[in-house]
C-alpha cells in the first residue's frame, strides 16, 4: 500500500495539501486526501466525502485495486476541515475498520430488504445514540437497505451496527421489497 507510505511520510514532514488518487489506467482523477499540517482533514472518493471517503479508498485498496497517488501541497482553508486525524488516529481507523468491516459485513441485510419504523414499539425513552439516530432518519427518507447504506453519511459498520440495535430493541420492522 504506496498510500500508507505516502501519508507516513506527509506525516513526518507536516504536510499540507492534497493527495490525489487516480486510476492507475487512465490517470481519471477519482479522489483526494486533504491534509493540514500533516493531519488528515478531509477524504472525497467518487461521490463521497469525509470519513466514508477515505474508509472505501481503504477498501478499494485492500480489494487489490491499483492506484496512482500524487501529491499536491496547497493552502488547507478551513472550510476544507471535515474531521482530523494523527497518524495514530489514522493507523487504528484503518487498523479497526478493515477489523470490523469483515465481521459486520456478514451481518449486513440484504439490499432489496424494505425497513419501517414500528410505531407501537417506538418512544422517546430508547435511550438512542447518535447513529441510531441518523439510521433511523435514513430509513424514514429511504426505506430499502441499499439506498440506505448509498446514501448516509455514516460508515457501512456504523449502519450495520446502528441497525442491529435498533432490531434489538424492536423499533425496526423488515418486510420484502
Amino acid at each position: 500500500m504506496d498510500l500508507i507510505k505516502i501519508l507516513g511520510e506527509n506525516y513526518s514532514f507536516l504536510f499540507s495539501g492534497r493527495v490525489n488518487i487516480l486510476s492507475k489506467v487512465s490517470k481519471q482523477y477519482l479522489g483526494a486526501i486533504i491534509q493540514s499540517e500533516g493531519r488528515i482533514v478531509n477524504a472525497k472518493y467518487l461521490s463521497l466525502s469525509g470519513k466514508k471517503a477515505l474508509a472505501s479508498i481503504l477498501m478499494e485498496l485492500k480489494g487489490s485495486k491499483v492506484f496512482s497517488f500524487v501529491s499536491e501541497p496547497e493552502v488547507v482553508l478551513s472550510s476544507d476541515h471535515v474531521f482530523e486525524m494523527s497518524e495514530g488516529q489514522f493507523l487504528k481507523f484503518k487498523n479497526d475498520y478493515f477489523e470490523q468491516y469483515e465481521e459486520l459485513n456478514k451481518l449486513r441485510p440484504s439490499n432489496d430488504l424494505k425497513l419501517i419504523v414500528d410505531p407501537n414499539n417506538f418512544n422517546f425513552n430508547l435511550g438512542l445514540s447518535k447513529g441510531e439516530f441518523d439510521v433511523l432518519c435514513s430509513i424514514i427518507e429511504h426505506s430499502i437497505v441499499g439506498d440506505i447504506y448509498r446514501r448516509s453519511d455514516l460508515l457501512d459498520f456504523d449502519i450495520t451496527t446502528a441497525l442491529i440495535s435498533l432490531r434489538k430493541k424492536g423499533i425496526l420492522k423488515v418486510l420484502r421489497a
